[in-house]
């Protein structure tokens, strides 16, 4: 199980809410990285850079001629948690293309929070290897 030991005064394991963030992005993607990382902690998770956390964000940006889509996943220990594609575009894209890529941004971000919160394993005290440590 991934947990910690209780902090000193406290009874029972913590689990482990470190999150994998993404490493191999577009310059563009990066720069919208840091607004899933803040939700994330508001949400309890601890994001981090580098290997060995049992949940990874996954983030991407399709560009194409008339729309742009964006896409987040979170997974844990390879189980999808939250699978999001929002898209925004249309002729507007050709006079405000950042814009709308802000807007894809946005919808998926929006969308994201939603899904997390009503993930079946968001409260890790559901997850089956948590089960049986005390709260």
């Amino acid at each position: 199980m991934d947990s910690y030991p209780p902090q000193q005064g406290g009874s029972g394991y913590r689990v482990d809410r470190r999150v994998q963030l993404p490493s191999n992005l577009s310059e563009e993607e990066r720069s919208f990285v840091p607004r899933f990382a803040s939700l994330l902690e508001r949400r309890g998770y601890e994001p981090v850079y580098g290997g060995g956390a049992p949940y990874a964000l996954e983030f991407s940006l399709d560009e194409g001629p008339i729309n742009i889509d964006a896409t987040a996943r979170l997974y844990r220990h390879g189980d999808t948690l939250v699978d999001v594609t929002e898209r925004d575009g249309g002729p507007r894209i050709l006079m405000n293309r950042s814009g709308v890529r802000q807007t894809a941004v946005q919808r998926c971000l929006e969308e994201f929070d939603s899904q997390l919160e009503d993930a079946p394993w968001g409260d890790d005290r559901n997850y089956p290897d948590a089960r049986g440590y005390e709260w």
